[in-house]
């Protein structure tokens, strides 16, 4: 009997920590399993912030229920484009976290990704675009500081006109995943 409970306890235990670090729309985890993530990447590891491009006018026109709809879409189709050692989280509102192992090759396998989530969310969804920022996480730096490096190239991207993908100035290894800007 003592058995059976506390085999429910931790089955409660476990669903409960579950929810915690899951966002209960688009059913990925949320920015506190990100944060824990964040705490083992290693050099090499990228780390991309994306951001969907003017989000607000997509739920002024469509409707909140279409936004939430795109919004699922959105996490599904990063979902189906990372490798499954890949972590992919909703940041909060229309923003998400990619960290994405480096394999042993810095910024290949992030470019791989990053053109598989390009295909896929345009054919997806045409008319709705992306901007991303990416940083590859360096010898000695503190993983926070890859995030914000990512977020800053994320700012970059949407200063210098959204629906690109830019690279943090540090991270010289990750040179081919940035959008041509024509």
């Amino acid at each position: 009997m003592l058995a059976l409970q506390a085999t429910a306890s931790r089955t409660r235990t476990d669903h409960l920590a579950h929810q915690a670090e899951t966002d209960a729309l688009t059913g990925l985890p949320n920015r506190r399993a990100l944060e824990a993530a964040l705490t083992a990447i290693h050099p090499g590891d990228v780390v991309v912030v994306i951001d969907l491009d003017h989000f607000k006018q997509v739920n002024d026109v469509g409707g909140h229920e279409f936004g939430d709809r795109v919004l699922v879409d959105f996490a599904q189709t990063l979902a189906s484009v990372v490798r499954g050692s890949d972590l992919v989280a909703r940041y909060g509102g229309e923003e998400f976290v990619l960290v994405l192992g480096a394999g042993g090759a810095q910024g290949i396998g992030a470019a791989s990704v990053l053109a598989r989530l390009r295909g896929q969310w345009s054919l997806l969804h045409p008319t709705i675009t992306y901007s991303a920022g990416a940083s590859c996480h360096q010898d000695g730096e503190e993983p926070h500081g890859t995030l914000r490096e990512a977020d800053r190239a994320l700012y970059r991207a949407k200063d210098e006109g959204r629906d690109r993908v830019v690279v943090s100035s540090s991270a010289r290894e990750l040179v081919g995943i940035a959008t041509p800007v024509d």
